[in-house]
């Protein structure tokens, strides 16, 4: 087998190729073919194969060559053809020379973490059968078996093995090609058509219920305005988009609710402008605050310790079982706490194994008004009722 590019006829390799990735036509013969050589077929012409391939390995015995078609989105299986038909197809100029069209990873900072974690990992699992490419190149029978076994043995799906292979092969035998091509371009978001159904799970009861492309003129608007034009926050924008572009002519007089845009569908439009480019990114700013808002504390104008007292009441999240039976649950657990509000310390609690209740809170504000050195002594804690 043949695995290293063999030298060619022609001095000067811009003759056979093209900075854009088309094809060139070739008219020296003889031809020598080696493996990773891109090749394709002239439109018009009568071909041995299809489209455009690259060369993977070309038997011992100069009868068979193995290919994989290289135009294709993703990867497929390598196919076999005649040595003789693509050597004469290439004097004949039934076939030329082209290149890869795909853009690649470079070096191993273009990728992320994680993503070049996934490279390494799926090079290793594919890399013992890289030491028996010649038969698993030509044996498809033979490629498969191995390609289970390998799955077998690295806890990896046979599919995952199989694409990280093809991959490999598709991008030249270049173990960073396993991270695929990179997308030179942006993909088009495709709006929803007009007239078809609300996507998504099924609202609930007077809940939003319009289809984006019913609600995304006005949301829009309300976006531009109150997020790249007030620099509002994303729920106070929500706000002011209703008040003025789902409302019947005023403030907080809203449309009914099914015939509302919901908050969900609101921040999805602001990711699509974001991904455009058109708004900034609203996670990067901080919420715009009235001048007359105050933000204030819960301590505000409290003078000192016991000035001011808060209880509340919150249900444990501990199990309680039987002492007699582990296996049996007991009530929940229901937990008063009275808060002095200036330190926060904990002056007086109460539990009990019902629900919040009016008989425990006043056990929980009796328990602030008692000597507790009882309690202290009762849990070893070294304290004093001063």
């Amino acid at each position: 087998m043949q695995h290293e590019d063999l030298s060619r006829t022609r001095a000067d390799p811009a003759d056979r190729t093209s900075t854009d990735g088309s094809c060139v036509s070739q008219q020296d013969a003889p031809y020598e073919i080696g493996s990773n050589q891109v090749i394709c077929a002239v439109e018009g012409r009568d071909a041995p194969f299809e489209g455009k391939a690259r060369i993977l390995a070309v038997s011992d015995d100069h009868h068979t060559v193995s290919m994989i078609r290289v135009d294709t989105v993703a990867p497929v299986s390598p196919f076999l053809t005649s040595f003789d038909l693509v050597q004469a197809g290439l004097s004949q100029g039934d076939l030329q020379e082209s290149v890869f069209d795909g853009v690649l990873v470079q070096s191993e900072s273009q990728l992320t973490r994680r993503a070049l974690a996934a490279v390494n990992s799926n090079f290793s699992a594919i890399e013992p059968l890289l030491m028996n490419e010649p038969q698993i190149l030509f044996d498809p029978e033979h490629r498969k078996e191995q390609i289970r076994i390998r799955a077998s043995e690295s806890g990896k799906s046979e599919r995952t093995v199989t694409r990280s292979l093809y991959m490999y092969w598709f991008t030249g035998f270049k173990k960073l090609g396993l991270a695929g091509p990179i997308s030179e371009r942006e993909s088009i978001p495709k709006e929803q058509a007009r007239d078809t159904q609300r996507r998504g799970r099924k609202p609930t009861a007077n809940a939003p219920a319009q289809p984006i492309w019913a609600v995304r003129t006005r949301a829009v608007k309300g976006i531009m305005e109150f997020i790249a034009g007030e620099k509002l926050d994303r729920d106070r924008a929500y706000t002011k988009t209703l008040d003025k572009y789902f409302s019947v002519g005023k403030p907080a007089a809203w449309l009914a609710g099914p015939k509302r845009i919901s908050r969900k569908q609101f921040r999805y439009l602001i990711k699509k402008l974001e991904k455009q480019g058109i708004i900034a990114p609203v996670r990067a700013r901080r919420a715009r605050r009235d001048d007359n808002r105050v933000m204030q504390s819960v301590a505000v104008d409290v003078r000192g310790p016991g000035d001011r007292f808060e209880i509340d009441a919150t249900k444990l999240q501990v199990r309680l079982v039987s002492i007699l039976d582990r296996s049996e649950l007991v009530k929940e657990a229901t937990l008063y706490i009275v808060v002095d509000v200036w330190s926060g310390t904990i002056v007086g609690y109460a539990i009990s194994l019902g629900p919040p209740c009016l008989e425990v809170a006043r056990e929980a504000l009796l328990n602030c008004f008692t000597d507790k050195s009882e309690v202290f002594r009762r849990l070893n804690i070294d304290l004093n009722a001063a």
